[in-house]
């Protein structure tokens, strides 16, 4: 779909769900432009020129799905009644935009003026605080949609016989960046991880998560200090730790994506990584009524934490293996995900294996 396509459809939702001036404005009589946020949606920023007035001057047109994920987002878990549900619920408890418009395939939602936060606030002690705070409450809320979970591991066995399967398909390009991987052992690997997910030591409580705690989806209102978490589309019931060890995986990506050497220094240390759980927990027990100090303490979900962190590297790496095409930024993420799991795996043993018996 083109430019000039994709304005007179998002003109259309507007004149049928936001009505009065925008059922008569022209493409010429509003200023529109692509927002580089995300991969796995269009977004649409438009505003009326000054000569007309409504209250909902500027919005946002989101489309579903990308030249990555498909028409649609192919990877969406949720329906788009489940989303637009989340979405407005999620939005009156944080302050975030409003629901202005679902239609088939995307939604209109309020525009708000935010700036996306930069590598450094992303790691800083505040939107650590903020993010641990604003994850506990996620954690403790109920909605209702579908509540089945697909362990992470079953998720880790569909992709790896989906990498296997792509084996004998492969591009000759894709031949080659294969080639570095040819001895990491993925069989051996993700029998581990089945084996490591039955454990009850292992196993996290399962909450309704985010699951997109990239630096794109963390915002700030201009001028101001306050923070805001945006989309929400990869929301479901999952393990608890995966917002957790997600958070920290990005903060190292967003560093060993810009280097040419690989360092572990770019990941958070152990004292960050306490800092995190502690305002979690302080904020979970206040809010959560099964609230249980056997499974709901520090060692506990550092433990979970530094598990679901090797389940979504893993993942990750098999996810981009299993692309037809390989961009040389996904090459690159796919190497810094293979040696962060490989330093990571090392230390969970040594760390663990004596209580886990492994």
């Amino acid at each position: 779909m083109n430019k000039s396509s994709i304005l007179q459809e998002a003109l259309s939702y507007c004149a049928q769900y936001l009505g009065g001036t925008w059922e008569c404005v022209a493409s010429s009589d509003v200023i529109s432009k692509r927002i580089r946020r995300g991969v796995s949606n269009v977004l649409l920023y438009l505003k009326l020129a000054d000569y007309f007035s409504h209250e909902n001057q500027e919005v946002i047109v989101r489309f579903y799905g990308s030249e990555l994920t498909g028409k649609g987002n192919k990877y969406k878990l949720l329906s788009e009644v489940e989303e637009a549900i989340v979405f407005q619920t999620l939005s009156e408890m944080l302050s975030g935009p409003k629901l202005l418009g679902l239609f088939p395939g995307g939604r209109i939602e309020e525009f708000i003026c935010v700036e996306q936060v930069s590598v450094e606030e992303y790691e800083s002690i505040e939107v650590c605080s903020f993010l641990a705070k604003q994850i506990a409450k996620f954690h403790c809320l109920r909605f209702p949609i579908k509540k089945c979970h697909k362990p992470s591991s079953e998720q880790v066995k569909s992709l790896y016989q989906a990498f296997c399967a792509n084996q004998t398909e492969s591009s000759h390009k894709n031949e080659i960046y294969l080639r570095y991987f040819k001895n990491f052992d993925f069989g051996n690997e993700v029998k581990w991880i089945e084996k490591m997910s039955k454990s009850t030591v292992v196993a996290s409580r399962i909450v309704f998560s985010h699951c997109d705690l990239n630096r794109t989806n963390i915002v700030k209102r201009d001028n101001t200090n306050e923070y805001l978490i945006f989309d929400f589309e990869y929301c479901r019931y999952t393990d608890r730790a995966a917002d957790m060890s997600t958070y920290f995986i990005e903060i190292g990506l967003n560093h060993l994506q810009m280097c040419d050497e690989f360092d572990i220094s770019c990941y958070p240390n152990e004292d960050f990584k306490k800092l995190f759980i502690r305002q979690y927990l302080s904020e979970f027990k206040q809010n959560f009524s099964d609230f249980d100090f056997f499974i709901d303490h520090e060692d506990r979900i550092l433990l979970e934490t530094d598990f679901s962190l090797l389940v979504i590297c893993l993942i990750r790496i098999l996810w981009i293996l299993t692309q037809c095409k390989i961009s040389k930024r996904l090459w690159k993420q796919a190497k810094i995900y293979l040696l962060t799991y490989n330093h990571f795996k090392q230390r969970f043993m040594h760390q663990y294996s004596h209580s886990l018996e492994i």
